[in-house]
C-alpha cells in the first residue's frame, strides 16, 4: 500500500489508489483529513493517465461490453451539439478550448456537426495532462477531418488547472469537458481555471436582446455517482458484487482497513440506486475485461485506470460552477432548453439513470 488511504491491490479486483482522489466532500467518510492532500490528488491525475488512446479506449470498451453503452461518446456527442449550436449563434469568429481533450474526438464531436462553411470560424485550444494523447490528438483531426494545426487547433500537454499558465484571461467564448474533471479531488481549482480562460462578457449572440452582456458559456459533460462517498458503498456496490480470485482475502484486507464498510448505507434515492447499479455493472465488466487482456498477455501496466475517482453528485458541480462566477440560468442557457438541445440544466443524457449529467454554466461580469 502507498499510503493507509489505499486499498492493497495485490487482493483487489481492479486498481483502486488512494482515496485521496475522491472529492473532497467526501473525505470525512474514508477519515482522511479535510483540506489536505490538494497537490497529492491532483499528482495522482498526472499518474494516472499516461497510457494514452488505447486506455481510453479500455475505458470506453468496458462500457459497450457492460451493455449500457459508450458513456464517453454520449457525452462527447451531446456536448459537440451544444457547441455547435453556440458557434452557428455566435457571430464572431470563436475559440473554444476542450478541457481533458483526450485523443481529439470530443472537438472533432463539435466540428463534425458544424457546416463545414463555418470550420474556419473556429480555433479550438486542446489541453491534456497524456503527452501521448496531445500526439494522438494532432494525427487524429488532421486524418479525419482535415483540421490544420494552427490554423484550426493547438494543443498544449497540462492539467485543467494549468489553464492560466497556457492562456490569457477573458480569451476563450466556449469550453468543453468530458469526463475529466472528476479526476479532481478539489473541483474548485479545475472550474476557477476555466472561468479564468473564458470571457466575462461580450458574447455577441445575434437574437439576444441583451447582447454582449453575458460572457463565454461552460459545457461540462460528466459521470455523476454517489459510488465513492463512503467505504460502504464501496463495500456494498463494488466488493460484494465482483467475483475474482482472491475476493475473501480482498474483501477482509478492505474491511480491516475501512471498518466503516459495514456501516448502515444512508438513504439512497431512485436515480442514486440506478447510478449505482449501472457503475458496478461497468466496474464489474472492466473486472472481466481486464483479467481476460491479462491471461491474453494483451495488457500493460500504462493501459490500467484507477477506479477510486472524483465522481460525485450533479449537485456538487452546480455548487462549485456557482462558486467560480458561472451562472447556470441565463437567456442562452434557457435558449437551449427551449430548442431542445437540452431538457433543463442539469441535463439527464439517459432516461434510465443520472448517471451522465450535462450542465451549463456561463460566464457574467456585473
Amino acid at each position: 500500500m502507498s499510503d493507509k488511504w489505499t486499498p492493497d491491490n495485490k487482493f483487489m479486483p481492479i486498481k483502486f489508489e488512494s482515496a485521496k482522489r475522491i472529492n473532497e466532500r467526501f473525505y470525512k467518510n474514508w477519515g482522511i483529513p479535510e483540506g489536505k492532500y490538494k497537490e497529492e490528488s491532483d499528482e495522482l491525475y498526472i499518474k494516472e493517465w499516461t497510457g494514452g488512446p488505447l486506455q481510453m479506449q479500455r475505458v470506453a470498451d468496458a462500457a459497450v461490453h457492460s451493455g449500457v453503452g459508450s458513456f464517453s461518446f454520449t457525452l462527447r456527442n451531446v456536448c459537440g451539439t451544444i457547441a455547435a449550436y453556440l458557434i452557428h449563434e455566435v457571430v464572431d469568429d470563436v475559440k473554444i478550448i476542450d478541457v481533458g481533450a483526450g485523443g481529439g474526438r470530443s472537438i472533432k464531436a463539435v466540428y463534425s456537426q458544424l457546416p463545414k462553411e463555418e470550420w474556419d470560424k473556429v480555433y479550438a485550444f486542446l489541453i491534456d495532462p497524456s503527452e501521448k494523447n496531445i500526439m494522438a490528438s494532432k494525427d487524429f483531426l488532421e486524418k479525419t477531418l482535415g483540421l490544420k494545426e494552427g490554423k484550426h487547433f493547438d494543443s498544449v500537454l497540462g492539467r485543467d488547472i494549468d489553464i492560466p499558465r497556457e492562456v490569457s484571461a477573458d480569451y476563450f467564448d466556449i469550453a468543453i469537458q468530458v469526463a475529466s474533471i472528476h479526476h479532481h479531488a478539489y473541483l474548485g481549482p479545475a472550474f476557477k481555471a476555466v472561468a479564468y480562460a473564458l470571457k466575462k462578457n461580450g458574447l455577441r449572440i445575434e437574437t439576444e436582446k441583451e447582447n454582449g452582456k453575458y460572457g463565454g458559456v461552460f459545457v461540462s459533460g460528466d459521470w455523476h455517482s454517489r459510488i465513492w462517498e463512503s467505504p460502504t458503498f464501496v463495500y456494498q456496490w463494488l466488493l460484494k458484487r465482483m467475483d475474482w480470485p482472491k475476493k475473501e482475502e480482498g474483501i477482509k484486507s478492505f474491511i480491516k482497513q475501512f471498518p466503516d464498510a459495514l456501516k448502515e448505507l444512508s438513504r439512497i434515492g431512485y436515480f442514486d440506486l440506478k447510478n449505482l447499479e449501472v457503475f458496478s455493472h461497468y466496474w464489474n465488466t472492466w473486472n472481466k475485461d481486464r483479467q481476460g487482456l491479462i491471461i491474453r498477455g494483451e495488457f500493460t501496466p500504462d493501459q490500467d485506470f484507477f477506479a477510486v475517482e472524483g465522481h460525485c453528485p450533479e449537485w456538487i458541480y452546480e455548487e462549485e460552477l456557482k462558486d467560480a462566477g458561472f451562472l447556470l440560468d441565463t437567456p442562452l442557457i434557457n435558449k437551449l432548453i427551449e430548442e431542445g438541445l437540452i431538457d433543463d440544466n442539469p441535463h439527464q443524457t439517459s432516461p434510465d439513470h443520472n448517471l451522465n449529467m450535462i450542465v451549463v454554466g456561463q460566464q457574467y461580469k456585473k
